[in-house]
This record gives C-alpha cells, structure tokens and sequence, in this order.
C-alpha cells in the first residue's frame, strides 16, 4: 500500500515536471517571437490550457504568476512563490535562473530555450531507465513466482512426490527454510530493482 501511494507521488510529480517544461517550452517561444517575460508568461498560460484544461494545475499555476504581476507584483517574485509552492528542484532551479537573468541582463530567450533542452533531456533519461527497469522488475516478478508454480506443477502431476517434504517434521523445517529465503529473496530483488531517478 506505502509502495503503490510512492509511486502514485512519483508519477504525479514527474507527470508534473512535464507540465512544467511544455509551459516553459510556450514561454520561450513566446519571448523568441518578441513578447515580454510578462507578456511570455500568459502565453505559457494559454498554452497549458489548451493543452491540459485550465483546472489543470500546472495552468492555475501559472494564472497565479500572471495575476501576480498583472498586481504589479514583479515577475521573479512570482516565480519564487511558485517554485517555494511546488517543491520541485527544476522549478527552483528555473525560478532562480531567471531571476538572475532578469536582473544581471542576461538574454532570456537563451536561458529559457536551455532550461527546456536540459529538461527534456532529464525527461529522454528518466523514461530510458524506466524502460530498462520494468523489464528487470519483470524478470524478477517472474522469479519469486517460479518456485511456487513449480510446487503447484508437482503436486497436480506427481501427488506422492512432495509427500516426504510435508508429512515428515523433518521436510516441514526444510519447506519452511526454504520459503523463508524465498521471501528474503524476493523483498531483497524488490528493494535492489526500486531505483529512484
């Protein structure tokens, strides 16, 4: 149950990061075809909509920025509020590179465009591990099942052959050492195969 709610949260939040960088990806061309950082920022509002419905997070999200600043509240404040809110790293790491690119005059367009590639670029990698990873995941789900299967094939087969193993105290201790390491090595190829990216 914790493993599936962990799951749940890592989906949500990488789902999320997605979200993000398609925004961030509105913004940057919305600032490379002339707009303000303002101007960019309402943009990438309306492209979330459209994208995902304006109920979607991510998108009031970003209507919260615009409103902010529409309230002359400046833009890298908003970004800020934004970044404290989501608990994300990447968003923490765009608000503060913008901010700095907003007040030392560094170009936008350029900063942006780079922070949407190396976004993109985590994204190609995290699904590449992913994709390797549920084929390990697989493998090992296949593995802890196998000992049982072969336990249930026997005694549909050869009823007497498992009879020593399970009348005699003797067999008992062996079956139940035996289905002790099983469990071992199934929660330990869990843990090993449970890679955080």
């Amino acid at each position: 149950m914790q493993q599936a709610a962990s799951d749940c949260r890592r989906r949500r939040k990488e789902q999320d990061e997605r979200k993000f960088r398609d925004g961030i990806q509105a913004v940057a061309v919305s600032l490379s075809a002339g707009a303000s950082p303002e101007r960019a920022f309402a943009d990438g509002y309306r492209e979330l909509s459209l994208l995902y419905g304006a109920e979607d997070a991510m998108a009031v999200s970003f209507a919260v920025i615009v409103r902010k600043y529409r309230r002359g509240i400046p833009l890298e404040t908003a970004l800020q509020d934004f970044a404290t809110d989501s608990g994300s790293e990447p968003v923490r790491d765009f608000a503060e590179v913008f901010s700095c690119a907003k007040r030392l005059g560094g170009s936008l367009v350029a900063i942006i465009s780079g922070t949407v590639r190396l976004l993109s670029d985590q994204q190609e990698v995290k699904q590449e591990i992913e994709t390797v990873l549920s084929g390990r995941k697989f493998e090992q789900r296949i593995m802890s099942g196998m000992p049982f299967a072969l336990i249930l094939y026997l005694r549909l087969t050869m009823p007497g052959f498992l009879t020593p193993l399970y009348d005699s105290p003797a067999g008992l201790l062996v079956m139940s050492g035996a289905l002790a390491v099983m469990t071992a090595a199934s929660l330990l190829g869990r843990k090993i195969s449970d890679i955080r990216v």
